[in-house]
């Protein structure tokens, strides 16, 4: 490969402006070599500066007349250029009322060039890897105003196999999966009804048309929708539109329409909502309000939507709609959505504490916008925890009609379904920890891990083995059932978050390393904590508040 210098970074321009962009069919083995030497060319370089700035405005050159996507990899901070940043002393900060400023962009070049580059069809890609600050809330602004991804790998090691594991398939998958380009979505709906907000990663060309340079098959779109006027009709209508072009260059466009009847009975209204996807939207809403106002407005705000819910309820369609109660009273509808505002206040993305780096919570906050809401808010807020020393017997192995495998029984995220003896799963979608009690019998560490005993069980990040090598099509060798269950298990859950991510698996035992065990237990989510009650002291400071109108 031939490398060319542009030693002049204030002025950019393009040494060879007609043989920089390459058919990847065609020069295939010339970027497989330029990939395999990257190592080599660079091993003896001691310039430690990042000027990203320039190679942006280099690539919206070559990608100016034509539309397309910038992958943008970073494992130091930009230093050099028009849209370098300044180190951020976090530290003192997170906590307080400050911590809101770190979400903010440092230098506003990042927005203007991502708005630009909307306008030529250029979508961007963000990938973070390393533990050092990269200034993650300023950078992303690239991908979240072009319709790009946010990647974030911040205990990436080259030496580890399940972290590369995770990079390559994670990466793999992005790369292959298929795109919709130069795409415009637009939301429309019958007379009286106005979107009043959307939220996602897009750019927002009109009131009511979304810019997608580059529109992504995980990507999901939340819109907000008021009332304006009396709706008279017994229907009204929904209507989304993505006109797009191909991978293989067609322009198509791709129309939904949803009717819904209208009422004027709230009853009606209360007994057919939707808790999963109003927990999404007040979750996107939230960390939305996180980005632009304080973070302890955003979890207030959270808080008072639910209770107004709640309180709605108890004063449209209750009995003692003016008095006090002993106990929460909730359509079965909504039963789970204190418990799921409860699992987003104490989320990555809005969690409290001094103890969430910026970083982490600017990933964390991007994949709240973007997931669809099946997985943002299960597993990805609401994580599953199974007992694997008490599988039933039909667990991990498919069904005889379906085909699908089972999955066991789901436990409480509370530290009371651990118990000392027992060995359990609980996956979030991105990460996967096996929790192993001081009690845990050898026997049952030989058939999971083929080791001795709890002892012998490295804590931290592991490869999860299959020790069913001799698996027939009835079932796994002997003496390794449960590993064979817990594998199955693994897989299947994986195909229910549709492969979004690749997880890495740690290993945290009762007595192990303090800050696994704290890792872990901020995904129990029904345990109080620094940053928030138990679910049951939630549960009653809804009731109270109910009871006193404070909604």
């Amino acid at each position: 490969p031939q490398q060319l210098v542009v030693s002049d970074l204030d002025d950019i321009f393009l040494p060879s402006p007609t043989d920089l962009l390459l058919n990847l069919y065609e020069c295939r083995q010339g970027i497989e070599c330029l990939l395999s030497r990257l190592e080599s060319m660079f091993k003896t370089n001691h310039s430690v500066g990042n000027a990203l700035c320039p190679a942006i405005l280099a690539a919206q050159k070559m990608l100016g007349t034509l539309g397309g996507k910038v992958i943008v990899m970073q494992a130091s901070p930009p230093t050099i250029g028009e849209g370098k940043v300044e180190p951020r002393t976090e530290g003192k900060d997170l906590g307080t009322s400050r911590e809101s400023d770190l979400l903010r962009p440092q230098n506003m070049w990042y927005k203007t060039m991502a708005a630009e580059c909307s306008r030529t069809q250029i979508a961007f890609d963000t990938v973070f890897i390393g533990q050092q600050p990269m200034d993650v809330p300023t950078v992303s602004c690239l991908a979240r105003h072009t319709g790009g991804s946010v990647f974030y790998y911040p205990s990436f090691m080259a030496t580890r196999k399940p972290e590369v594991e995770r990079f390559t398939q994670e990466f793999s998958n992005h790369l292959s999966a298929r795109v919709a380009l130069e795409s415009v979505l637009r939301v429309r709906a019958s007379k009286g009804l106005r979107m009043a907000s959307y939220y996602g990663n897009f750019f927002l060309r009109s009131l009511d048309l979304l810019a997608l340079p580059n529109g992504l098959p995980n990507h999901s779109y939340a819109v907000d929708i008021e009332i304006q006027d009396t709706l008279t009709s017994p229907v009204v209508y929904f209507q989304t539109a993505l006109l797009h072009t191909t991978a293989y260059g067609e322009r198509r466009i791709r129309v939904a329409t949803l009717a819904l009847p209208t009422t004027d009975n709230i009853h009606t209204v209360f007994h057919h909502a939707d808790q999963v996807a109003i927990a999404s939207l007040l979750s996107r809403k939230a960390v939305d309000r996180a980005l632009v106002a304080k973070l302890e407005d955003a979890r207030e705000a959270l808080q008072h939507k639910a209770l107004e819910i709640i309180g709605a309820f108890k004063t449209e369609c209750t009995q003692s709609s003016s008095g006090a109660t002993t106990q929460l009273q909730i359509p079965r509808s909504l039963q789970l959505l204190p418990f799921l505002t409860l699992s987003s206040l104490k989320h990555t993305s809005l969690r409290g504490g001094n103890n969430v780096p910026t970083a982490l919570r600017m990933s964390a906050i991007n994949s709240i916008l973007t997931l669809p809401a099946e997985q943002g808010v299960q597993p990805y807020t609401v994580p599953r925890l199974y007992a694997l020393h008490d599988l039933p017997p039909q667990a991990g192995y498919p069904d005889e009609q379906t085909g699908i495998v089972e999955l066991p029984p789901r436990l409480g995220l509370s530290a009371e379904s651990l118990l000392p003896f027992g060995a359990y799963l609980l996956h979030d979608g991105s990460d996967t920890f096996l929790w192993f009690g001081r009690d845990v019998s050898p026997a049952l560490c030989q058939a999971l891990l083929n080791v001795q005993d709890v002892r012998a069980i490295p804590s931290g990040v592991i490869t999860f083995p299959d020790l069913s090598n001799g698996a027939s099509a009835d079932g796994p060798a002997a003496g390794f059932e449960l590993n064979f269950q817990v594998n199955n298990i693994l897989r299947r859950l994986n195909d229910l978050c549709h492969n979004l991510w690749k997880p890495v698996t740690y290993v945290c035992k009762e007595e192990g390393e303090p800050v696994l065990r704290m890792w872990m237990s901020q995904r129990l989510t029904e345990d109080m904590d620094t940053s928030a009650p138990s679910y049951q002291q939630f549960l009653n400071q809804i009731r109270d508040k109910v009871n006193r109108g404070n909604f």
